[in-house]
């Protein structure tokens, strides 16, 4: 029998047996009846289950792609404590924040909550921000990192803080 990383081949009087061993149904292809119909059934019954659970979760948590764990490992989240707050001079949306990341020399992030939050409202809070983002300019302000918000089914936005006060630069694990 041969193993490989998603399937396993072994040879049989019948021909070659193909038993999938750690793949999406959806990547499992249908085998010649004469081979085994058996399995082309439990694959058939494998996908409509897949299908049927994707289908929920797309329903749950809209559609969204799945990332793997080292995906999520690349990202540098980090608590920041803003100490300036301005409104953006091109933007309806936006906000020049500069914030405290613990490095001893300011950082500016531009974001759309100008909206929900009043730039006098901001000085002083502490939120979370994607730290390793490449820098970009947005509306002709760079902007060196962004910072993490929830926004619900009825546009409500919540920016993400920690629950109490930490060292600026803490880091998100």
């Amino acid at each position: 029998m041969k193993v490989g990383k998603t399937t396993a081949v072994q040879q049989s009087p019948l021909g070659v047996m193909i038993y999938a061993t750690n793949m999406p149904p959806e990547q499992i292809t249908r085998l010649p009846g004469e081979i085994d119909e058996a399995f082309n059934q439990r694959v058939e019954t494998a996908r409509a289950a897949y299908e049927t659970k994707r289908r929920e979760q797309e329903l749950q948590f809209g559609n969204v792609d799945s990332v793997e764990i080292d995906d999520v490992a690349k990202l540098d989240l980090r608590v920041v404590t803003i100490t300036e707050a301005k409104v953006h001079p091109n933007g309806d949306k936006l906000v020049v924040l500069q914030v405290n990341d613990g490095t001893g020399e300011s950082r500016q992030i531009v974001a759309g909550i100008r909206q929900q939050y009043p730039v006098e409202k901001l000085v002083g809070l502490q939120i979370v921000i994607v730290a390793n983002l490449v820098p970009k300019k947005l509306r002709g302000e760079l902007s060196q990192g962004m910072l993490l918000a929830a926004k619900d089914n009825e546009n409500r936005l919540a920016v993400l803080t920690p629950h109490q006060f930490v060292s600026p630069g803490s880091k998100v694990s």
